[in-house]
Formats: C-alpha cells, sequence, structure tokens
C-alpha cells in the first residue's frame, strides 16, 4: 500500500485499530481490527459488512467524532490528527436517520448549515443545490410536510453546502428486503477549481448490482 501517494487518494486508511473501553456491563471491544483501505479519487466505494463489523465506527473516526487506538489515516491528502479540520472539511455526511428541524424550510435549513461551515453569504449555494436534488420547488415549504423521500434528498443537499470532494452515505435506506443497501463514499475525481454541484447526483430506485472494487464518476 503507498501510502505516502495521497493525491491518488481521497481517503487512505492503514493499520486502523479502535478498542471501545470496558464498562461495568461489559468488556473492551475491538471494533476494527487493523482495517487498510485506499478510496481512490474519482469512485464509488461501498464499505461491505455484517452488522456490527465496524462500517459506522470507521466513518465516526474520518469524520473526527470517534478517536482511532492505532493506525494512520488520510482524508484528500489532510492527516486527520495533523490536519484535523482540514480532514473533515473535505467529508460531506449524510446520517442514516433523518435528524433536521422540522419547524425550518429546506432553505432555512441550507443556509444555517452553510453558516455553520463558514461559507460566505456571497459563496452559497442552496437554490442551486435544492435545484439539483428536485427540492426547489419545496424551498419554502416546511421541512415536516416533506415526504420521506424528499427528507433524505434534504439530508444529501445539507451534506454539499461546503462544496466537499467526498461525500459519505452512512447506510442509505434499503431499495428492498432482500438487498440491504452499504454505506457508500463518492468522491470526485479532482480537486474542484471553484465551488460547483457534483455533477450527476447518484440515486437509484432499484437494487444496485454488485459492487466493483470502484466504478469511476465522470468529472
Amino acid at each position: 500500500m503507498d501510502f505516502n501517494a495521497d493525491a491518488e487518494y481521497a481517503i487512505a486508511a492503514r493499520g486502523v485499530r479502535k478498542t471501545y473501553a470496558a464498562t461495568k456491563k461489559a468488556p473492551a471491544k475491538e471494533a476494527l481490527k487493523g482495517v487498510d483501505i485506499l478510496v481512490r479519487r474519482g469512485s464509488i466505494f461501498g464499505l461491505l459488512g455484517p452488522n456490527g463489523a465496524g462500517k459506522s465506527t470507521f466513518i465516526n473516526i474520518l469524520a473526527g467524532l470517534v478517536n482511532k487506538s492505532a493506525g494512520d489515516v488520510s482524508v484528500w491528502g489532510f492527516d486527520i490528527d495533523r490536519n484535523p479540520r482540514q480532514a473533515r472539511a473535505a467529508l460531506g455526511i449524510v446520517p442514516q436517520e433523518i435528524n433536521m428541524d422540522v419547524f425550518f424550510t429546506p432553505k432555512e435549513a441550507l443556509e444555517i448549515q452553510a453558516g455553520l461551515y463558514g461559507v460566505p453569504k456571497s459563496q452559497r449555494r442552496t437554490m442551486e443545490i435544492l435545484s439539483a436534488l428536485g427540492l426547489e420547488d419545496k424551498a419554502s415549504a416546511y421541512v415536516r410536510m416533506l415526504s420521506g423521500g424528499m427528507k433524505r434528498r434534504l439530508l444529501v443537499a445539507k451534506a454539499m453546502v461546503h462544496s466537499p470532494p467526498i461525500l459519505i452515505l452512512d447506510e442509505p435506506p434499503p431499495v428492498s428486503s432482500s438487498f440491504p443497501a452499504p454505506p457508500l463514499i463518492v468522491s470526485r475525481p479532482r480537486p474542484p477549481k471553484r465551488r460547483s454541484s457534483p455533477s450527476s447526483p447518484f440515486s437509484t430506485s432499484a437494487p444496485l448490482p454488485p459492487f466493483k472494487r470502484s466504478s469511476p464518476v465522470p468529472p
């Protein structure tokens, strides 16, 4: 594994371990046992594994929500220990659960999210993102009035407000009871020269074909 060639990889992880400390009710648990992962820029990468395999733990380490016990990780060329802010800024994470204030409108939700990321008002792309995800006509509707599918698209929109080069979908909803969807990592081919939306948002209403190691994303 050529861990130094960060320019090629959206995410590079080597020997990542995570052990949760013992409690009064449970012994210590090793969630990750020396994980090695390389995700090339411009690819779609699926994290496959049974429940409890450590998929969400690995994503939480990338996001800075969980401290790894050992190993090295870089996100878009930034070491998560030496450059944590830059590494986190390179990620847009779509959570598994719907977690948003239902009394805001989609437009307000994106404006607030962009403000939290420090995006200047002149550089915000709220309506552009809503339009790309088919929510432009719902921009001023209360979130509580949206359908379940629209709320999930709004979660994707919120993850895009700061133009991250990497989108992570943590366990998107399954498209069928017999084909659960894995966590997905979607990466741009190269650093953008300007702030822009992904050229073609990924969506499907049918079971995905078997995952290959990586699938190219058009620039």
